[in-house]
């Protein structure tokens, strides 16, 4: 199925995925967690 995507669709579909069956607040204190650049 994840044949023929760019990884950038597939993030984006997985994302949505992820959006469906979790609060949106989780998911991005996950993507803040992986920026920690400063």
């Amino acid at each position: 199925m994840a044949q023929g995507i760019s990884s950038g669709q597939a993030i984006a579909l997985v994302a949505e995925e992820l959006r469906a069956t979790h609060t949106g607040e989780q998911i991005v204190a996950r993507f803040e967690d992986e920026d920690e650049d400063e």
